[in-house]
This record gives structure tokens, sequence and C-alpha cells, in this order.
């Protein structure tokens, strides 16, 4: 399966999902970005915004990937972040998909959350050789509440192992 091929997918699921998907670009990257809107009395009534982001690669870098994730928070926060703290907050799932994963970029996306004030990223990479997707794995301790949700939101998004 190439990156493209993978993207499609990706897009799909999330059209499915019932989230809104465009094309954007970001560092000359271009990239899938899918939103939606969740609110939860149980996450203390607040109101999510997720922004799932894909971006292809040839090989997957932790310095990459690190860089993915912050501009990916950035943007979410440009968008949608303006009443942050005030029952709403800010998610993304910045994805970088590549033919070849630094082991080091494979072990930060499974332990690294990325966190600002009211908003996270939660970081994952996808092996198209090896057909892996590297995704948060450890426990969550600020911001908890949205762990399920999350685990589930990046399993929709991307299902491990790839299916050609």
């Amino acid at each position: 399966m190439s990156a493209d091929e993978y993207i499609k997918e990706v897009a799909s699921r999330l059209r499915a999902d019932g989230a809104e998907v465009t094309t954007e670009s970001m560092r000359e990257l271009t990239m899938l970005v899918g939103y939606r809107s969740q609110f939860r009395l149980r996450w203390v009534a607040t109101r999510l915004n997720l922004f799932t982001m894909v971006g292809s690669v040839q090989t997957v870098t932790v310095a990459g990937l690190e860089q993915f994730s912050k501009d990916a928070i950035d943007y979410a926060i440009a968008r949608k972040g303006q009443f942050r703290g005030l029952q709403n907050g800010v998610a993304v799932i910045p994805v970088l998909v590549g033919e070849r994963i630094d082991p080091d970029a494979a072990t930060y996306a499974t332990n690294t959350l990325v966190r600002r004030f009211s908003a996270f990223a939660w970081p994952a990479t996808v092996d198209l050789t090896s057909r892996h997707v590297y995704k948060h794995e450890g426990r969550v301790l600020i911001g908890g509440v949205y762990a399920d949700w999350m685990r589930q939101q990046t399993a929709i998004a991307l299902p491990d192992p790839i299916t050609a």
C-alpha cells in the first residue's frame, strides 16, 4: 500500500466517523485534515475539538514527528482554540506516514504526549514497510479523562495492523 492509498483510506474512515475532511498545507507538506467536535458530560461538560492531521514523508524521524506535532497544535489552536480553558479544549492526532520509521520516532509516538494549555497532541506514525502503527500506549496522567476516547479515535482513523 502506498502513502497516498493509505491517506485516502484514512480520509474515508474519518468521513464515516463524522469528521469534516480537507487537504491543507503546512511547512511545504500537503496533509489530510479531519475535524470533529465532541461534547461529553463525563468530561466535566467539556467540548473537545479534535483534528486528525496526516502527512507523508519518506523517513519519519523523531525531530520531524516532534516538529509536525508542534505545528499541528499551532494549526488547531489557530482554528478552534480561541476559547480554550472555558469548557473547551483542542486535541490533535498528528500522523506521519513513511516507508521507514526511525526507532526513536516509534518510541516518541508510543511514549509522548505534547501538551499546551487546554490543548494536547497524541502523535502517531505509520510504517508502510512493516505495516505497523505506532501510537501512544502509556498512561495519561494530565488529561486522562480523554484517554479512552483518544485511543478510540486513533483506532478508528489508523487501524493496526495495516491491511492491504
